[in-house]
């Protein structure tokens, strides 16, 4: 609409467990919509992968 918003359907905002704040995050041609908790957990799980990938980058 007028105001760059747009309607996630109540079917997805479920499976994608939004009840409140949600995160849009994108590169290229691609977007996600995250809850934001979710998400938070999801990055929480990856810091010992995210971590030894930075000890392993050759800057």
């Amino acid at each position: 609409n007028a105001q760059g918003r747009f309607v996630i359907p109540p079917a997805l905002r479920k499976i994608a467990k939004i009840e409140g704040e949600a995160l849009v995050l994108g590169m290229d041609t691609r977007i996600e919509i995250w809850s934001r908790e979710v998400y938070d957990e999801f990055m929480l799980s990856q810091q010992p992968v995210l971590e030894e990938a930075l000890e392993n980058f050759v800057f």
